[in-house]
């Protein structure tokens, strides 16, 4: 993590403090010196010049106290660094305000050492105060800034991890599925040349979309059945007509954003857990709802069935790499705000479904 860049001097805020300090002293003074014959001029002018020499000696002071942080202020080279440049400027502030006050006052001693040397006895301690005051103002803004910056690297970092952990959740799901389709192109090449051909360019498509696209991809639901779909020519030239895949998405869900291939696991499953051991011709229903601000998504197989799990954000249970992996990403992308449920279908078959915050395209990143 890189340091935190140190405050830089900003003169408005510096004149401004100088202006509310010179106010702040000036009416305590005025409280004072009224009842003895002081009065406005006589009170402010001395604030004036005290704080303007500060405000010149600022420069020094930031410059020190950005040393000091980068060394560390409770360092004993910083604590020395800041006494000696402490005692330094304090006595240069009150020896300059010790001339200046011989020239423009009628002087208390005729000889500039004498008079300058009792301005600094009685100033110095409390320009040292002030150079303390100073300099803990800086250290305490440094501190602030070290820590948002911090914070702001903490969710950096956070979110690349998370980008990387998707990243290898769906590097993991390409392989899996392309295997799985390999294997069907394989079981045809040899019985239906022509179907095997048909399954290499579907999957060409598909490969095509999935692998050009950037990690962690958001897409329209449309779109999102458009891969379904490639992914559902393949399947069918492998069952010919005992697989049947319907799809029912009104159009008002169809603009929905949904990560990329996040329903081609849950239909691999119905086919290959559900369909593919029976003999008798079977259906998937992909079904689209929107419902209460939430995108209802499910796949119903009427196939043999496998049985029932429910996989919330917390959950590590899983019925395969598909099922694992669609779990992960979903946590991934909305956190703990939805909901994968597998599910018994009557009479027979399976109904996975998925529960997820609804967000159309233009409401991508909200």
């Amino acid at each position: 993590m890189n340091a935190a860049r140190p405050p830089r001097l900003d003169w408005r805020v510096a004149f401004i403090a100088a202006t509310v300090l010179v106010i702040v002293f000036a009416a305590l003074s005025l409280s004072v010196n009224v009842p003895r014959g002081g009065n406005l001029v006589t009170t402010v002018r001395p604030q004036l010049i005290m704080w303007g020499l500060w405000l010149l000696l600022l420069p020094l002071v930031m410059a020190v106290s950005r040393r000091v942080q980068a060394i560390g202020v409770f360092s004993a080279k910083g604590v020395l660094i800041h006494i000696v440049a402490g005692a330094t400027l304090s006595l240069v502030h009150a020896v300059v305000w010790g001339v200046i006050r011989w020239y423009t006052t009628v002087p208390a001693s005729r000889d500039l050492g004498k008079a300058v040397a009792v301005m600094v006895s009685f100033l110095y301690g409390g320009d040292l105060l002030r150079y303390v005051v100073i300099i803990a103002a800086y250290h305490a803004i440094a501190y602030r800034s070290e820590a948002m910056e911090r914070r702001v690297e903490e969710e950096r970092l956070t979110a690349r991890l998370a980008q990387a952990r998707l990243e290898a959740l769906e590097a993991r799901l390409h392989p899996h599925f392309l295997f799985n389709a390999l294997n069907t192109v394989a079981s045809l090449i040899r019985t239906n040349p022509d179907a095997a051909v048909s399954v290499v360019e579907h999957l060409g498509e598909l490969l095509r979309a999935a692998l050009h696209a950037e990690p962690g991809r958001e897409i329209t639901l449309a779109e999102e059945l458009q891969l379904v779909e490639q992914y559902a020519a393949i399947q069918r030239a492998r069952f010919s007509d005992r697989l049947t895949i319907e799809v029912h998405a009104p159009p008002d869900t169809l603009r929905a954003r949904v990560p990329q291939l996040i329903l081609q696991p849950l239909v691999e499953n119905a086919i290959r857990h559900g369909i593919a051991p029976r003999e008798a011709p079977g259906t998937v229903r992909i079904e689209a709802v929107r419902r209460n601000g939430d995108l209802h998504l499910s796949v119903t197989d009427d196939g043999v069935g496998f049985g029932r799990a429910t996989f919330g954000a917390n959950t590590k249970s899983g019925q395969g790499i598909g099922l694992n992996n669609t779990r992960e990403r979903l946590a991934q992308h909305y956190g703990d705000q939805f909901v994968l449920d597998l599910a018994p279908n009557a009479p027979t078959g399976t109904v996975a479904t998925i529960e997820l915050p609804f967000r159309r395209g233009e409401d991508r990143g909200a």
